[in-house]
């Protein structure tokens, strides 16, 4: 976390951006688009959040047009908005080449490398990153079905 108060406050301001707008909004893509049963995989919710995932890497990218990094610093804002960034499509139809600059900057650190290195062997393989192998009903019971709401539990 910086110590310079501009800096601060501008890191602040991307961690608030990633906490509420990047991470939920990636979460309710994925749903749609992989968790969600074939016949609950409708095309307007998964465009909707596709979209606005798109919105979101403009916004990064214009920010970075101007700046090395978030906060004008490595911080904190970095690491929590690369690893949504760095498992997103980048571009579909638009130039987001001051984001994949970032991206590909932050990856060739060490220690970015190591902390996104650990995901490959914790991540469980029904996930999306794990390839989703043999997710099916009872995963979808635990996460958003019957048993997650359940409250004799």
């Amino acid at each position: 976390m910086p110590t310079d108060a501009r800096r601060r406050v501008e890191t602040l301001k991307w961690l608030f951006f990633q906490v509420a707008n990047q991470g939920p909004y990636a979460g309710q893509y994925a749903h749609f688009a992989f968790y969600a049963r074939e016949e609950h995989r409708y095309p307007y919710g998964i465009a909707r959040y596709r979209n606005e995932i798109d919105r979101q890497m403009r916004i990064m990218n214009a920010h970075l047009e101007h700046h090395e990094f978030f906060a004008d610093e490595y911080s904190i804002a970095d690491i929590a908005l690369l690893p949504y960034v760095a498992s997103m499509a980048l571009s579909r139809d638009t130039d987001l080449s001051y984001l994949r600059r970032w991206k590909n900057q932050l990856l060739a650190r060490d220690a970015v490398r190591t902390g996104m290195a650990f995901m490959d062997d914790k991540v469980q393989k029904q996930t999306i990153a794990g390839g989703m192998d043999g997710f099916g009903d009872e995963h979808r019971s635990v996460l958003f079905g019957d048993r997650q709401y359940d409250t004799r539990r």
